[in-house]
């Protein structure tokens, strides 16, 4: 198990930074803020949303990637809370055509999904989903509005970044200088004394039509893997400094680093990612 939990690591270290937001309970929804049509990445997740508010109070939900679903109906809010009646249902028809058809309604959930939204502006919904028949009870994405585009440099990104894990500690920190980065990603290994372990990334950034892509060049962890006589893996571990992440040992990762590409948005000292928000420190 530990083994896998180190790979799973490892994998999210090569495709980015995930990252969760620190949440304002005071953010309020404004109708004319949200109508228009808000989309997921599909690098992210196999299924991602696109939603869009109509002015009349109507809305349609879709569900993209490997299995389409779609939903409409009504939808309100208060404060940072949105509710959305579903009236009709739609899903993949997996028999013929692949073409969404309708169904009957979901009887979960009462037929209503909820959506708390943790941030809101001109570019960005961020949003937790409860409730929803199709995903689950409880997932999160962030959401670009579609047909803006925001004029973003490789210069405005100079400085450090870092992300936050739910109980909000540092878990990432991006240093941006002129179109080169360094990334940290850390965690606590909590089979080893909570020792504190990390990945490192050195690369170069671009920036184009909003999109962000890092081009990393070398790729180094903070362990070091052997066999026993039994020959099980075994792990040393070398100590990361908590404040600048470096580690007494750096080791190349048997990961071969890989260029990713996620959509941006910047707002207020927070770049909001496709798989997380960097806040700028």
């Amino acid at each position: 198990m530990r083994k896998i939990y180190l790979l799973v690591v490892a994998a999210l270290a090569a495709v980015g930074f995930t990252s969760c937001e620190k949440g304002n309970d005071d953010v309020k929804v404004v109708d004319s803020d949200l109508v228009g049509t808000w989309a997921g990445e599909p690098d992210v997740s196999p299924h991602y949303p696109i939603v869009t508010f109509q002015d009349n109070g109507n809305y349609v939900w879709v569900w993209d990637g490997i299995h389409k679903h779609k939903d409409l109906g009504t939808y309100s809010f208060s404060g940072n809370e949105i509710k959305m009646n579903i009236a009709e249902y739609y899903q993949q028809d997996y028999s013929g055509s692949g073409e969404l058809v309708k169904v009957d309604s979901p009887l979960e959930y009462g037929g209503v999904r909820t959506c708390k939204v943790v941030s809101m502006n001109p570019g960005v919904l961020s949003i937790v989903v409860f409730d929803d028949y199709y995903m689950g009870t409880e997932c999160s994405f962030i959401l670009f509005r579609e047909g803006l585009e925001q004029s973003i440099t490789v210069s405005d990104l100079n400085g450090t970044w870092e992300t936050f894990d739910e109980g909000g500690s540092v878990n990432g920190r991006i240093v941006v200088n002129q179109g080169n980065y360094t990334m940290y990603t850390v965690w606590s290994d909590s089979n080893n004394n909570n020792q504190l372990a990390a990945y490192k990334l050195e690369g170069t950034i671009s920036i184009e039509r909003g999109f962000l892509t890092m081009s990393p060049t070398n790729q180094w962890n903070s362990f070091r893997t052997g066999v026993d006589q039994h020959q099980q893996t075994t792990y040393t571990f070398y100590t990361v400094n908590p404040q600048t992440f470096e580690a007494e040992q750096w080791v190349e990762s048997d990961y071969p680093p890989r260029v990713t590409s996620t959509k941006v948005y910047l707002s207020e000292g927070k770049l909001y990612t496709s798989m997380g928000v960097l806040y700028k420190k």
